[in-house]
């Protein structure tokens, strides 16, 4: 019956540990290297905090805009997200993006983290 036991514990820790791995820690800063991966892998949704001006100009292919200097409509714009979905949030270079992930994080996203370095660190593709 131990071994049962213990196989199963096993079992369980073994599929934590990996669903864990898919995905980086809620509210830290992620390298564009990892992020390159997750895009890769279909396993996150971009989100741009800049402002329109600065979307047009360029951002990562896939990217939606949502700015978070517009507070109010921030805040309305991720009422409509999924909070069980993964979400990378991105600006020039990260201030706006952390401010982002805060707000998020307030409002029940377990799985959200910034681009460290915002769009300026971002060597893959971008469009406009």
């Amino acid at each position: 019956m131990r071994n049962y036991f213990f196989l199963a514990l096993v079992a369980i820790v073994g599929l934590v540990s990996c669903s864990n791995k898919q995905f980086p820690q809620s509210g830290t800063s992620i390298p564009p290297a990892k992020l390159q991966s997750l895009i890769e892998k279909k396993k996150v949704q971009l989100i741009d905090v800049r402002t329109e001006g600065e979307y047009k100009e360029g951002h990562i292919a896939g990217a939606g805009l949502i700015d978070v200097l517009q507070e109010a409509s921030f805040q309305q714009q991720i009422q409509t997200l999924d909070r069980n979905k993964s979400y990378v949030v991105y600006c020039r270079s990260g201030k706006r993006s952390k401010q982002a992930m805060d707000l998020m994080q307030k409002q029940g996203f377990k799985k959200v983290v910034d681009l460290d370095g915002g769009i300026q660190a971002w060597k893959g593709a971008t469009e406009k």
